[in-house]
């Protein structure tokens, strides 16, 4: 897991993209779930916040498991 603070770190040192960009992936993505501080997912883009966890989902989607790129 790694907070989305961190992430920010990560993903702006590299691209220039911008945090509704960001969130609207996170959201959509099947493999990752945005985790408030107290543990329930994050639904919607606009309510990300850098305080909140991004955690590999416990189920991958298919693509992952057969080895496709995401």
């Amino acid at each position: 897991m790694i907070t989305i603070e961190d992430f920010y770190k990560i993903a702006y040192s590299e691209t220039a993209a911008h945090s509704d960009d960001i969130h609207e992936m996170m959201i959509e993505n099947p493999d990752v779930e945005v985790l408030t501080d107290s543990g329930g997912e994050r639904k919607k883009p606009n309510t990300i916040r850098p305080t909140d966890t991004l955690k590999l989902s416990d189920q991958k989607s298919i693509y992952s498991l057969l080895g496709f790129p995401k």
